[in-house]
C-alpha cells in the first residue's frame, strides 16, 4: 500500500476525530436544550387546551380534547382550534427560544475555540498597537501644553503603560 491511498482514509479519520470531539464538546449543551424544548412542548400543550376548553365550553361544547374536526358540510358544530393553538404558541415562544439560543452560542464558541485548537494558533485579541504604542512613546506628551516636565512625563508613563496593555 502506497502512502498516497492512505490520505483518503487519515482524511476519513480526521472528520470522524473531529466530529466526535464537536459532539463531545457540545453533548451537555444539547441535552438540557432538549429537556428545555420537551418541556415549552409540555407548556405549549397545556396552554393549547386549556385554551381549547375554554372555546369549547363558550360555544357549549362538552370539556376535554378538542374532537376530529366535523365533517365539511356541517362547519357550525367546529370549534376552531387555530386560536387556542395561536395562544398556546405566543404563551411558549421564548420557552422555546432561549435554550435554541444558548445552544448556539455554546456551539459558535465551542466551534471557534476548536478551530483555533486545531489550528495550533496562540491568537488573542488586544488592541495593543506596536506603532501606536512607539509613536505615543516618542511624542505623545509633547502634544499636551503647559503643565511641567514632571506632569508631561506622567501623562507620557501612564498612556504609554494603557497603549501596552491594550486599554481604549
Amino acid at each position: 500500500m502506497r502512502a498516497t491511498d492512505l490520505l483518503p482514509i487519515l482524511d476519513r479519520f480526521l472528520e470522524t476525530v473531529a466530529r466526535t470531539r464537536r459532539e463531545k464538546a457540545l453533548a451537555t449543551e444539547t441535552a438540557k436544550a432538549e429537556r428545555a424544548i420537551g418541556q415549552a412542548f409540555e407548556e405549549q400543550g397545556r396552554v393549547f387546551i386549556e385554551s381549547w376548553e375554554r372555546a369549547a365550553k363558550r360555544a357549549g361544547l362538552r370539556e376535554g380534547p378538542p374532537p376530529p374536526p366535523p365533517p365539511p358540510v356541517d362547519p357550525a358544530l367546529a370549534v376552531s382550534w387555530e386560536p387556542a393553538f395561536s395562544d398556546a404558541e405566543i404563551a411558549s415562544l421564548q420557552l422555546f427560544e432561549e435554550p435554541i439560543q444558548a445552544l448556539v452560542e455554546s456551539a459558535i464558541q465551542s466551534g471557534a475555540r476548536a478551530a483555533i485548537d486545531d489550528l495550533s494558533a496562540d491568537i488573542s485579541f488586544n488592541l495593543a498597537n506596536p506603532r501606536a504604542v512607539a509613536f505615543l512613546e516618542q511624542y505623545g506628551a509633547e502634544r499636551v501644553t503647559k503643565i511641567s516636565q514632571t506632569t508631561r512625563k506622567a501623562i507620557h508613563d501612564m498612556v504609554t503603560r494603557g497603549m501596552e496593555l491594550g486599554l481604549p
